[in-house]
């Protein structure tokens, strides 16, 4: 963990005589301003805590019920414990979703301003969220096979919120880890170089597998692994180890959809019988190249035939095997994406541009030894070339004469090297050919015997951006985690359960808003409260609320407390939600458990 090193102070200089005074009068101005009536400074005995977003968080929690499912799976009990496990897990989740570029080690440090007591409904302070009890905590949640736990935690929220799981959509995401992880014998999971989501190809990392429901966005399942673990491998382990104890909590599960890299024989033939499969095919199937180039525009149809706008064409293949195991096939023709699709192949392109022009000028700075090896290297250029074309190549040889001292008139000289020029342009046929390539694909289910319409398949198969959604969540600066510091690659898959939990419950707690303000018809102001929004997000209404600056105030001399920054529309959106999650921004709730914990002991 990074220190921060000590810095000494120096004594000022006689020569600032004159900023010692005015410090003296600036603090004599502070202490006369705190003492006048209204001030603008607070008064003296007032202490001010933030209450901010945690309360909604706190509230979603308590709503779902998820500490005391934790506590009886992982609870640890005794005189000895000061907080248990299930209420670390909702004061973590609370960091998580609260503060931007939070770490574990600051957790002591970010409670120390928050009233962490009455969101926790305990006896404790900041203090007793400390780094040592952290790291007994990751080792208890390591121990309690996580991966199972959090499946649990899915099951209980789903039937709490009323989803039904009958589709889930698989997909893994990476984070990368700046600094050199501890081997384990305990932990399967290997901190290590692989594909990077993050663009980080040098720097060791670990993935993290997910699932969650198709339209509430709820994560289902979860589960860290090695980062050099390929889609392939890790998605068929899903299938065939996790699959039953997924189905035990989920009656209901029926399609696992995923992209391409879920299209695999050893895949679908292990899901036989257990799940039926939605997928995209690879493009290095044969029957997919057939169906691209062998299907004409007169055999396409619109896809959604009620919506005019829409630009999604398909048609119906033949049934096809993949491996062992046949699948009914959807060609899609998606118009919709084709300028975009465009934009995206010529940006390639002109990064090839640039990097084969650099390339053909090195050979006219640089000449080759011959006429022979300049040929060579322009085959080379040439077939490393995609989106480019290298035209009007000419070969200069370069002569000079042989031996030192002034050449007689008549000497004879000597090639000495082979110059190459030509031109480098980008093909405008390979451009417009990609693109019409792109924005076609192969949708693939193993359920042969639906009578799908082409919407359904389609629909069912977009919804895999729920999950993509979850990752790019994950990632967000503003939110969640900073990079990972842990060393201990154990503690590293308890950190990866945490943060699937607060996922979980950021899902929920926006699920849970939409329905609150749709049915009770409450507007949401954009940021400049020039409009309404329709279908705000709960990344909205945060913003709504750290900009609110929601605090809580107790006078140490008249024992009451106040709650300020409160809008209406913030109220009614809690109010809306329920009790659960308006009690925390209730003065009585404050003063309720003062009276029960701290009277007491003041009188005793």
């Amino acid at each position: 963990m990074n220190q921060v090193a000590a810095v000494k102070s120096k004594p000022l200089p006689a020569t600032d005589n004159w900023f010692r005074r005015f410090l003296a009068q600036k603090t004599e101005e502070s202490k006369n301003q705190m003492a006048a009536p209204g001030s603008f400074l607070k008064p003296i005995d007032e202490t001010v805590t933030q209450i901010g977003f945690s309360g909604i968080v706190a509230g979603t929690f308590d709503y779902l019920g998820l500490e005391e499912i934790i506590d009886e799976w992982a609870g640890k009990n005794g005189s000895h414990v000061a907080v248990n496990t299930g209420a670390i897990t909702k004061a973590l989740v609370m960091q998580m979703l609260h503060a931007p570029y939070q770490t574990l080690y600051g957790t002591s440090e970010f409670f120390a301003n928050i009233p962490v007591n009455v969101l926790l409904n305990l006896d404790i302070g900041a203090k007793d969220l400390s780094r040592e009890m952290l790291g007994r905590y990751l080792d208890i949640i390591f121990d309690s096979e996580p991966d199972k736990l959090f499946v649990k935690l899915a099951s209980a929220a789903c039937k709490k919120i009323g989803v039904t799981v009958s589709e889930v959509h698989l997909d893994s995401t990476s984070f990368s880890y700046d600094g050199k992880a501890k081997s384990e014998d305990i932990c399967e999971m290997e901190i290590a170089r692989g594909y990077s989501r993050d663009h980080h190809q040098e720097l060791p990392q670990v993935c993290l597998l997910g699932l969650t429901e198709g339209t509430s966005r709820m994560p289902v399942f979860t589960k860290a692994v090695s980062g050099n673990m390929s889609d392939k491998t890790s998605f068929l382990d899903v299938v065939a180890s996790e699959w039953p104890m997924i189905r035990e909590q989920f009656n209901d599960l029926k399609y696992l959809v995923g992209d391409s890299a879920l299209c695999t024989p050893d895949i679908l033939a292990s899901a036989d019988r257990k799940i039926f499969i939605v997928t995209r095919v690879p493009d290095t199937y044969r029957f997919v190249t057939q169906m691209i180039n062998e299907t004409k525009e007169s055999d396409l149809t619109k896809v959604y035939d009620t919506d005019e706008e829409d630009q999604n064409y398909g048609c119906w293949g033949e049934i096809q095997k993949i491996g062992d195991i046949p699948v009914k096939v959807l060609l899609i023709k998606n118009l919709e994406r084709k300028e975009s699709k465009r934009e995206t192949i010529m940006r390639r392109a002109e990064k090839e541009l640039s990097k084969i022009s650099a390339a053909l000028k090195k050979l006219k700075t640089h000449p080759t030894a011959c006429r022979e090896d300049a040929e060579r290297a322009v085959e080379k250029l040439e077939k490393s070339c995609r989106a480019c074309v290298i035209s009007d190549i000419q070969y200069t040889e370069i002569k000079k004469h042989k031996g030192k001292g002034r050449p007689k008139a008549d000497a004879p000289m000597a090639v000495t090297g082979v110059e190459v020029t030509g031109k480098v342009s980008i093909s405008e046929d390979y451009i417009s050919r990609k693109a019409e390539e792109e924005i076609q694909f192969v949708i693939a289910t193993t359920d042969t015997e639906r009578q799908w319409t082409m919407a359904e398949l389609l629909s069912t198969y977009k919804r895999q951006s729920t999950i993509e959604r979850m990752w790019k969540l994950s990632k967000d600066p503003k939110i969640f985690l900073d990079a990972i510091y842990l060393k201990t690659p154990h503690r590293i898959q308890a950190l990866m359960w945490i943060l699937s939990v607060a996922l979980l419950t950021f899902a929920t707690t926006e699920y849970l808003m939409k329905i609150a303000m749709k049915e009770n018809n409450i507007p949401m102001p954009a940021p400049d409260h020039r409009t309404n929004l329709a279908v705000p997000t709960l990344l909205r209404l945060k913003q709504y609320t750290d900009n609110s600056n929601i605090n809580l105030i107790f006078s140490k001399s008249t024992r009451e407390f106040k709650i300020a920054g409160l809008t209406n529309t913030f109220a009614q959106i809690i109010t809306a939600m329920g009790y659960e999650w308006s009690k925390y921004y209730q003065t009585l709730t404050y003063e309720t458990f003062y009276n029960a914990y701290y009277n007491e002991s003041e009188a005793g």
